[in-house]
């Protein structure tokens, strides 16, 4: 690379904080982007050292043609690190700051920025275990040594015990960090994504408060270590918003019952993101330490109860006022028909401290009002309503009661489910798969989780963008959201990877990644025929 560009990226200040490292790298691997002998040469080495199908091969050789077309703009026009080249650098810089390398420095042949690098982008295209990481680097090892410091000087060298080392050795409360601190923006509102529930949300009021809720996630092929295989190893409790859609942090435990401290943690982690929210979890979870921490993060609880945690009493006592009360209730209800299915959903609510009687226990402060929800499903077939199945359950809350407050109980109970499809995403075998990850290190299962949240939240960005780029009305399944990642060129997902990183509602405009990219085959056309500078193949 000419000496021009080398000396605005050192000249920046992105890199500053971490000269120590990155001075070892020697910026200028970037080559001179001029010469198209060299990237020929760069090509057909590739080639041979790892043979591909043809597919794989023509992915390849666009992407590095592509990026080096992107690289060449910035070395000619781009006076500023405000580009998609300055994100592999703020990227590898935060990692730089917020991780400690715990290898020996004499050792180290990868930086450890540019390993998460690598590991980040093969995940977000579904590439999880160690072996498919590195089958991701060597398809794509023509771009990624151009655009990744560090990777010059260790030419196909990656193994899977290396990537491995990784997922045990990072601090996994370093990662959880990591996460919160750049994973955790809104960068879209719900009434501004593509959705399935779109009836429901032009429904929702402007004055609903947001819900979060908690719940636990087994890692189904995990294991302790000397014990029985039933035993799981890693159990995740999340925060997540489920009026967003969006994780705001998470925690690992070998232990199912270990959940209500890390809710009563992860409160405290949230900070003032719980004011004023509505704070749902299950019934395993309703007890006076998680009700007490929702009300001193001055939040509202809107938990269900059963006969489980102390509240039998206060369930049977709740049962009777609705059963005695029925008339009094204030009612909402909502249908819909989706999947062969009608599914209907009525809501009562009635206030606390009017019908709760005292002397009843009652461990939960700040008791205001009583919820009973009632979910009707009946399955269609050829037209024909089939056996109807009735669930009842019941809440208590600690939402200020009135006329009302019937609606926000209304959606945060159906918003609360939504934490269930997150789940559900993290095990689908074609996304990531997690319930297959085979581990007993506490640090290997942490980490696979915390880097499946950072991956899971900006694939369903990008899922959002090229749902609203391809004018669907629904948005594409997560499935197929994979597969076009892994036909985008490493460069084309950077740019994705970029807005993402600068886009946060009331912080910066929405914006859309550029939209002159090129199609593969023409990107090679029009460089087959190019002479031997970019400049003609540029302009």
């Amino acid at each position: 690379m000419s000496g021009k560009f080398v000396s605005l990226i050192e000249g920046s200040g992105v890199i500053e904080s971490s000269r120590s490292r990155y001075s070892s790298l020697q910026i200028s691997h970037y080559k001179d982007l001029s010469d198209k002998k060299f990237l020929d040469k760069l090509i057909a080495d590739y080639k041979e050292l790892n043979p591909v199908d043809s597919r794989g091969a023509e992915i390849a050789q666009a992407g590095v043609i592509y990026m080096a077309t992107k690289m060449g703009e910035v070395l000619l026009h781009d006076t500023s690190p405000d580009n998609v080249m300055w994100i592999i650098q703020e990227f590898c810089d935060q990692v730089s700051l917020q991780f400690k390398d715990w290898r020996r420095r004499e050792l180290v042949v990868y930086p450890l920025e540019s390993l998460l690098m690598i590991i980040f982008l093969a995940r977000c295209c579904g590439k999880v275990t160690a072996k498919e990481i590195l089958e991701f680097y060597r398809a794509r090892l023509l771009e990624l040594v151009y655009l990744i410091p560090g990777l010059t000087e260790c030419y196909n060298e990656l193994s899977i015990s290396t990537i491995n080392r990784v997922f045990r050795g990072i601090n996994p409360e370093q990662l959880n960090n990591f996460f919160v601190t750049y994973f955790t923006k809104v960068r879209r509102r719900i009434t501004e994504q593509i959705t399935y529930h779109s009836d429901r949300l032009k429904s929702k009021g402007i004055d609903v408060k947001d819900t979060y809720t908690f719940d636990g996630q087994e890692v189904v092929s995990t294991f302790r270590r000397g014990e029985d295989r039933r035993c799981k190893g890693g159990q995740i409790v999340s925060t997540y918003d489920s009026t967003n859609l969006q994780c705001l942090t998470y925690m690992v435990v070998d232990k199912k019952n270990q959940e209500k401290e890390c809710i009563v943690k992860m409160l405290e982690q949230l900070g003032d993101k719980a004011s004023g929210k509505v704070f749902m979890a299950d019934a395993l979870n309703t007890v006076s330490a998680v009700t007490n921490a929702i009300n001193q993060a001055q939040g509202f609880y809107l938990m269900p109860i059963k006969k489980n945690g102390g509240n039998k009493e206060l369930l049977e006592h709740v049962t009777a006022i609705f059963n005695r009360e029925h008339k009094h209730v204030v009612k909402e209800s909502y249908q819909e028909l989706n999947h062969g299915r009608i599914d209907e959903w009525h809501f009562e609510v009635l206030p606390a401290e009017k019908y709760l009687d005292k002397r009843i226990k009652n461990e939960h402060a700040n008791l205001k009002t009583l919820v009973k929800y009632t979910h009707i499903r009946t399955p269609m077939h050829n037209g024909e309503a089939l056996e109807t199945t009735t669930t009842e359950r019941y809440y208590i809350s600690s939402l200020p009661f009135d006329e009302t407050v019937v609606f926000q109980v209304k959606y945060s109970i159906l918003d609360y489910w939504f934490i269930e499809a997150h789940h559900g995403i993290l095990d689908t075998p074609r996304v990531f798969n997690q319930d297959d990850l085979q581990a007993c290190n506490d640090n290997t299962i942490a980490n696979n989780a915390g880097l499946n949240k950072m991956c899971l939240d900006f694939v369903s960005y990008i899922r959002q963008e090229l749902s609203i780029k391809g004018k669907q009305k629904t948005p594409y399944s997560y499935n197929i959201t994979m597969q076009k990642l892994n036909d985008l060129t490493t460069f084309e997902l950077l740019e994705y990877f970029y807005d993402y990183w600068l886009d946060a509602v009331d912080e910066s405009p929405l914006k859309t990644p550029t939209s002159n990219k090129l199609k593969l085959e023409t990107i090679i056309e029009k460089y087959n025929s190019s002479s031997g500078s970019y400049k003609s193949f540029l302009f």
